[in-house]
C-alpha cells in the first residue's frame, strides 16, 4: 500500500518482540529505502543478510538499496555474488532482474525476468504491486511480462501507482 511510515512504525514493534526477525528487517529496510533514508535502510538490510545467512532475497535487497544509495560498485559486487551463487544453486531470478533494474539495466532486467517466468518464480505475480518494478512499468516489455504471467488484465502495463518517493 505503500504506507511506508505505517509499515517502519509496525515492523519496530514487530523487532521489539522479535528482535531476530529476518523478515521484519528486510520489510523495514525496504520502507526506508522508499523514503530515501539510505543509512537506515542499508543497516536493516545488512541485519538481514546476516540474520539469514545470506540469503538471495536478503542479498538482493540489500543489492537494490546500495544501487538506489548511490554506492553502484557495492551493488553490482552483491549482484556478482548472486550470480555466482545462481551457478552453483538456486537464486529466483526475478531477485536478481530486480537488482539490475535498480542499476539502471532495463536489457538484463527483462532478461532475468524472462528467465523468472521460465522458471515459473512464484514471486513473479507480485510484479503487479511490487514498488521494486515501478522503474520497469513505462517499458513496453513490462505490459509483455504482464500479458505471459495472464496478469494484463489485472493491471495495465501503463498503470503507475501513486506513491512518494518515486524515481
Amino acid at each position: 500500500m505503500r504506507q511506508y511510515d505505517r509499515a517502519i512504525e509496525s515492523e519496530l514493534r514487530c523487532l521489539q518482540r522479535q528482535p531476530k526477525s529476518f523478515f521484519a528487517h528486510l520489510i523495514l529496510g525496504w520502507a526506508y529505502e522508499r523514503k530515501e533514508e539510505f543509512p537506515e535502510a542499508l543497516s536493516e538490510l545488512r541485519v538481514s543478510v546476516q540474520l539469514t545467512d545470506k540469503a538471495p532475497v536478503a542479498l538482493s535487497a540489500y543489492g537494490e538499496a546500495l544501487a538506489e544509495s548511490g554506492d553502484r560498485r557495492a551493488a553490482e559486487s552483491v549482484l556478482a555474488e548472486l550470480l555466482d551463487r545462481a551457478a552453483t544453486g538456486y537464486v529466483s531470478a526475478y531477485d536478481i532482474g530486480l537488482v539490475y533494474a535498480a542499476l539502471g539495466d532495463k536489457a538484463r532486467a527483462f532478461e532475468w525476468l524472462d528467465k523468472a517466468l521460465a522458471e515459473r518464480s512464484s514471486f513473479l505475480p507480485y510484479i503487479t504491486w511490487d514498488r521494486r518494478a515501478d522503474r520497469l512499468r513505462s517499458d513496453p516489455r513490462f505490459a509483455v511480462v504482464l500479458r505471459r504471467l495472464g496478469l494484463d488484465r489485472v493491471l495495465p502495463a501503463s498503470a503507475h501507482l501513486s506513491h512518494a518517493g518515486s524515481h
